[in-house]
This record gives structure tokens, C-alpha cells and sequence, in this order.
């Protein structure tokens, strides 16, 4: 599929032509760094990448995909697309690595738990973490439509980012928290639509003035926030990830061959399930180069050789095969 090109104007000003298989790959290339130190235990480093913005890259070009995708797509079509391209890997992945948990690191799962990892919602309702994305972007995927209505309309697009971040407040008072590290990046999926409207119906919202506005916003709640409850203060780090994505997003037409982020592009999906457990099960190898060079192997041909049996598996379902 040929990766379109998408080209931002600010102010009547050309900003960027940007690829969102670019912006998906440097966002997967932050995630495995970020994990990466993860593992060896520097979280907590003043020195970390926080590679975890790859997300906020992730859902900017979600948020710019589907606005796209319901411009030209029935609201059923959109769904089936949408569903077509998360499910059926999430699937037979999480199936595949429950089975390997249980060989490999004797960890196994009772029936709900199995249920719960398997529907991709484990991460809303146990707080499971280990494949939250999937979560949030599927209830992303869930509330695209009545998006695709408020950003039509300036006043009722500034009253959601309002509220959205009145929800960390409320997630923290309920014992909820975890869902803290979803609901303030649904800020970057708001943004990637907003990008969208921009492109497609050659409106004005100025996204430079969005973001400090999100910023002086999301930085005032924030501070209440570690004032009222018990909160986080490193969490606040969020409210920035926008602003700093995007200029990322920007720096992108730099990259003089983007080869590297198209294939991480292609196969971020896949890339993504399959990263951690491959961490897991190699974790035995103690030398940091040969970690990172095997892992990053493994994970990449596992990336591909999956994805080419989905695509195997959907030309056998269409040719009537299966």
C-alpha cells in the first residue's frame, strides 16, 4: 500500500509533508528504547529517553488515519477496516504467547484472565499494562464518530479537551490511576484529528496555538491534581507530549531516507505485541549487545512472518478457502 503523503498548512503555511507510516515507525523506534532501558532498570534515570512519546506519535496518526478513514467510509465500513487490522493479529499473538508464558516461564492464566487478555480489555478493567495500547485504541476506534462531529465545531472541540482533562482527576480519586497514561494521551488522538480536518476541509484551526492552550491547560489541572490527591508528579510529563510529538512529526522531513521508519511503519502492530514477550523469554542474555542485536531480530522476522500469514489467511477467507 502505497504510504500517503499529507501535507499540514498553519496560517495558510506549508508546515510539513509528512508519511503517517513515518510517524508510525519513529514513534515504534521510541517504544523499543524506551522498553529497552526499561529493562535494564533506568526508569527512574533524569537521563532516560522517555521513548514512551512514540505513543503519542502512535495515536496522532491514528487520530489523522481514522478522521480520514470516516471522510470517505460508511460507519460500518470504518469499523470492519479498523477491526480487520487490530483483531485478528491481536489475537492469534496474545493466544500464542499465553501458550508460550505457560512453557517457557511456567505463568498461567485462569479462564476469566484468558478472556479478558483475549477481548483487549484487560487493561480497563484488571489494569493489566502489558498490552494497553490495544485497549485504548480500540475504545478510541469506539468514540472516532461522535470525535469526527466535535471537531467540526471549535467550541464543542475545546470543551472535550476540557474534559478529557478533568478525567485524571477522577481516575485518581476512584483508585483508578492506571488509566491515567490513556486518558491523557487521548490529547494526541483529539490532535491527529484535528491535523485531519485541517488537511481535508482546508480549514484553520491553528495547531500551535491548540497545543500552548492544551499546555497552559493540562500543566494548571495537573498542578491541582498533585495538590488535591496523591498524584504523580511525573505524570505531568503528558501534558507536554504533544507539543514535543509534533515537533518530532516535524523534524521527520529531515530524515533523508525514511526506509528504517517505513518497515517499522509497516509493521508496528506486530512489532509492538511481539517486543516484550520476546524480551522475556530472552532475558537470560546478559550481554547488552547481544540482547538488544537477538531481540531485535527475532522480533522484527516474527513481525513479518505474522503478518504474511494474516494476509495469507485473509486472501484464503476472500477466495473462499476458509
Amino acid at each position: 500500500r502505497v504510504d500517503k503523503c499529507f501535507e499540514i498548512k498553519i496560517m495558510n503555511y506549508s508546515f510539513i509533508s509528512i508519511k503517517r507510516q513515518s510517524i508510525m515507525g519513529i514513534g515504534m523506534l521510541l517504544v523499543l528504547a524506551y522498553h529497552y532501558m526499561l529493562h535494564y532498570g533506568v526508569y527512574h534515570s533524569p537521563l532516560i529517553i522517555r521513548g514512551d512519546i512514540g505513543v503519542d506519535l502512535f495515536l496522532i496518526a491514528s487520530g489523522l488515519g481514522c478522521f480520514y478513514s470516516l471522510s470517505s467510509k460508511t460507519i460500518k465500513d470504518y469499523f470492519k477496516a479498523r477491526l480487520k487490522r487490530i483483531y485478528p493479529t491481536f489475537i492469534l499473538l496474545t493466544i500464542l504467547f499465553i501458550f508460550l508464558d505457560g512453557i517457557i516461564l511456567d505463568s498461567h492464566l485462569s479462564v476469566n484472565q484468558w478472556l479478558l487478555k483475549i477481548s483487549g480489555l484487560s487493561y480497563f478493567i484488571s489494569g493489566d499494562l502489558s498490552t494497553w495500547y490495544i485497549s485504548a485504541i480500540l475504545v478510541l476506534y469506539l468514540f472516532s464518530p461522535l470525535l469526527f462531529a466535535f471537531v467540526e465545531n471549535l467550541y464543542l472541540l475545546y470543551g472535550l479537551l476540557f474534559i478529557v482533562y478533568l478525567f485524571p482527576c477522577v481516575a485518581a480519586l476512584c483508585d483508578i490511576s492506571y488509566l491515567n497514561i490513556f486518558i491523557f494521551r487521548m490529547i494526541s488522538f483529539i490532535l491527529g484529528a484535528v491535523i485531519a480536518y485541517n488537511i481535508l476541509r482546508k480549514k484553520e484551526i491553528n495547531i500551535v496555538v491548540l497545543l500552548v492552550s492544551l499546555i497552559i491547560w493540562g500543566g494548571v489541572m495537573a498542578c491541582g491534581y498533585i495538590n488535591i490527591v496523591d498524584y504523580p508528579r511525573n505524570q505531568i510529563r503528558y501534558v507536554f507530549y504533544p507539543l514535543i510529538a509534533f515537533g518530532l512529526i516535524y523534524g521527520i522531513k529531515y530524515i533523508k531516507s525514511d526506509r528504517i521508519l517505513g518497515f517499522m511503519g509497516k509493521y508496528s502492530l506486530e512489532i509492538y505485541l511481539i517486543h516484550q514477550p520476546v524480551f522475556r523469554y530472552l532475558s537470560f542474555i546478559e550481554n547488552k549487545f547481544y540482547f538488544v542485536a537477538l531481540t531485535l531480530i527475532v522480533t522484527c522476522s516474527f513481525a513479518m512472518l505474522v503478518k504474511i500469514i494474516i494476509n495469507k489467511l485473509y486472501d484464503w477467507t476472500a477466495s473462499g478457502k476458509i
